[in-house]
């Protein structure tokens, strides 16, 4: 089976002023399907961070990745993002 790797969209996911302002940093998990197309749909929050969770979900569902392989061909599957947020 191959991972995906982002092709297209926003690699670098954005704070929103309003995480800035108070602060927030940490870790928020996101588990997605990655359709045969490489597009991700259905998101679901399963670790959320204060003020970021929308546009995160927002800035996934824009991002085409390259689809998962097995035995060759694409396959439609669930997977996990773990996103690390430190402010700078």
């Amino acid at each position: 089976m191959t991972r995906p790797h982002p092709i297209s969209g926003l690699p670098q996911l954005p704070y929103t002023p309003q995480a800035l302002c108070n602060r927030v940093e940490g870790v928020m998990i996101v588990r997605c399907v990655i359709t045969e197309e490489g597009a991700i749909e259905g998101c679901q929050v399963l670790k959320t961070l204060p003020y970021l969770e929308k546009e995160v979900v927002r800035t996934l569902e824009s991002t085409r990745y390259t689809p998962v392989e097995f035995e060759g061909r694409p396959r439609r599957v669930s997977y996990t993002f773990t996103l690390r947020f430190v402010r700078r």
